[in-house]
């Protein structure tokens, strides 16, 4: 994992165990485990964030990157865009991200779920991407709390919800080496969450998507792509990303993009069943 200086507000990242007078250890957090709803997610602006790399500057080229896409895509894909319809799909329960803590002191675990809601129950339904074929939650926070509210966690790797096309389900995107932060109480919680997304991943799912597909069907127009067929332009796409706008790179040499997020999630007892 990169070296990492966590957000300023998420304490020094060590562990500390208090005693009482008879010398056992006493847990930092009382915090014991919470089901929460997502109320607010928002890309965060480049000089918000965090250092993802070690180098005491905020890491967040997430806005470089929707500037880029914004002028190809039908839907407004900048930054004011595209927190627009994350809140406009947050109220709508277009997107509902839920959170599951539990603390087992002194480990902290957090899941990031996607859920929809049944038109005809009006129950929750996990998302099967929720999970994976071991049935293991996809997002998996690993940290501890470094005072009574104060969180810090960390997972190799996690999904993102991240809106493509208006309209469409929110596309997971892989959030390499990920950092959920903040404050968490048994009523509510809220932080940052950042990462590297890959460039490959990014292109895949989020690129290619909004290109139209060649052909009188697709209605794919080489003068609205710079003049080139569609595999020249992702292509292009591609080594512009890896190239221009990557400023991290992953484990196995590939390049990525930093991202930043702030997020505020309320505790619910609507919950999958």
């Amino acid at each position: 994992m990169f070296a990492v200086l966590l957000w300023s507000c998420s304490g020094s990242g060590v562990i500390l165990l208090g005693g009482d007078d008879t010398g056992e250890r006493v847990p930092v957090s009382t915090f014991g485990s919470g089901h929460f709803t997502t109320t607010s997610l928002a890309v965060l602006d480049v000089t918000e964030g965090m250092d993802l790399d070690g180098d005491g500057e905020v890491d967040n080229q997430a806005p470089a990157l929707l500037a880029l896409l914004d002028p190809f895509a039908e839907d407004d894909m900048s930054l004011e865009g595209v927190n627009t319809r994350l809140e406009e799909m947050l109220e709508a329960e277009e997107l509902l991200l839920l959170l599951d803590a539990q603390h087992v002191d002194p480990v902290l675990t957090i899941d990031l779920l996607l859920a929809t809601r049944d038109e005809e129950t009006d129950v929750l339904v996990l998302d099967p991407g929720s999970h994976d074929r071991y049935g293991d939650p996809t997002s998996h926070f690993v940290g501890w709390f470094s005072d009574e509210v104060t969180f810090e966690t960390g997972a190799d790797r996690a999904e993102l919800p991240f809106p493509v096309a208006r309209g469409g389900a929110p596309v997971p995107i892989p959030l390499a080496d990920a950092l959920l932060v903040g404050t968490m109480d048994a009523e509510a919680a809220s932080g940052l969450v950042a990462g590297a997304l890959p460039v490959l991943d990014l292109v895949d799912q989020v690129v290619e998507p909004l290109v139209p597909e060649e052909g009188p069907a697709g209605g794919y127009d080489p003068d609205d792509f710079l003049g080139m067929s569609r595999p020249e332009f992702i292509d292009w796409v591609h080594r512009l990303l890896g190239e221009n706008i990557a400023d991290l790179w992953l484990e196995d040499g590939s390049p990525a993009i930093s991202a930043g997020l702030s997020w505020e999630v309320t505790a619910t007892d609507d919950w999958p069943k």
